[in-house]
C-alpha cells in the first residue's frame, strides 16, 4: 500500500510539472518571463498544482490507494 501511494505523489508531480512545463513551452511558445501575472513562472507554478490535483485524484482512485475519503 505505501509504495502505491509513493507512486501517486512522484507520477503526480512529475505529471504535474511535466504537463505545465509543455502547456508554457510547446504550446504557448513563450518562456516563463512572459508568462506570468505576480512574478516569473506563477502561472506555470499555479498550473502545475492544478494538473498534479487532478491527476493525483484519479490515480487514487485506479490505484486504490484510498487516500480520499469515500
Amino acid at each position: 500500500m505505501q509504495a502505491r501511494r509513493i507512486t501517486v505523489w512522484m507520477l503526480s508531480a512529475l505529471i504535474g510539472l511535466g504537463g505545465s512545463a509543455a502547456i508554457v513551452f510547446l504550446l504557448f511558445h513563450t518562456d516563463l518571463t512572459k508568462y506570468r501575472i505576480w512574478f516569473d513562472g506563477d502561472l506555470a507554478a499555479f498550473q502545475a498544482i492544478a494538473i498534479f490535483g487532478l491527476v493525483w485524484i484519479w490515480l487514487d482512485y485506479f490505484l486504490g490507494t484510498e487516500m480520499l475519503p469515500k
